[in-house]
């Protein structure tokens, strides 16, 4: 099994080279963005991240350890990726900040009893296909995503991307319903027929994390 950042390694080495694009679908309070960073230093950076709390302390990471010329190149979003544009219903987590979903959490309450979920917020959301379109994006080499169990409504609103212009993408994927709908790794991998498994990075009993190539890369 993998550590997060030994993804990042892997896909530097199955990439080969640093001045990558990256989604950021999820990113909480900014430590994938540093390690993204970390190892590709030429990267160019999307971090979509739609909890209010976690977007000032995801601010506030990038500005404290991120040099000038490295900051140019991360662009940080108060925004949901899901399969509408406009707004929705966003169920924060009071005492982590790791855990807020688009989706109701479900088995998660029983699975992590220690984790409180705040009251439910309204944040902005934008369709994958959308803002790609509009920021003019001809190709993502990676997309990672950690929007706990919300995968399908950013497959949904991101099919024309993810059809032609990703080529690895790093996902969470459930093995017990922790929220609702979430959804396993075969119906992730049957919402994204041109892609395949390239590993489990990790696994427990309730949930895990896989990472996907592009079929013919």
């Amino acid at each position: 099994m993998r550590t997060d950042y030994e993804v990042k390694v892997l896909l530097r080495k199955m990439l080969g080279y640093d001045d990558v694009v990256i989604f950021e679908i999820g990113a909480n309070k900014g430590k994938d963005t540093l390690e993204f960073v970390d190892v590709f230093p030429a990267c160019e950076i999307c971090a979509f991240e739609p909890d209010p709390s976690n977007f000032e302390y995801l601010n506030d990471a990038l500005w404290s350890c991120l040099l000038p010329q490295e900051l140019k190149n991360v662009h940080p979003f108060p925004i949901a990726v899901s399969n509408k544009n406009g707004f929705a219903e966003f169920t924060p987590s009071k005492n982590s900040g790791l855990s807020g979903s688009l989706k109701t959490p479900k088995e998660h309450l029983s699975v992590y009893p220690d984790v409180e979920f705040g009251d439910k917020i309204e944040v902005s959301t934008t369709t994958l296909d959308r803002f790609v379109e509009m920021a003019g994006i001809k190709e993502i080499d990676i997309v990672h995503m950690d929007v706990q169990g919300a995968e399908l409504e950013v497959f949904e609103g991101g099919k024309n991307t993810f059809a032609n212009k990703v080529k690895y993408i790093f996902t969470e994927f459930s093995k017990t319903e922790l929220y609702e709908g979430a959804p396993t790794l075969e119906q992730i991998l049957e919402a994204l027929p041109e892609f395949e498994l390239e590993e489990i990075s990790w696994q427990w009993e309730h949930d895990g994390n896989a990472l996907l190539k592009r079929k013919g890369l």
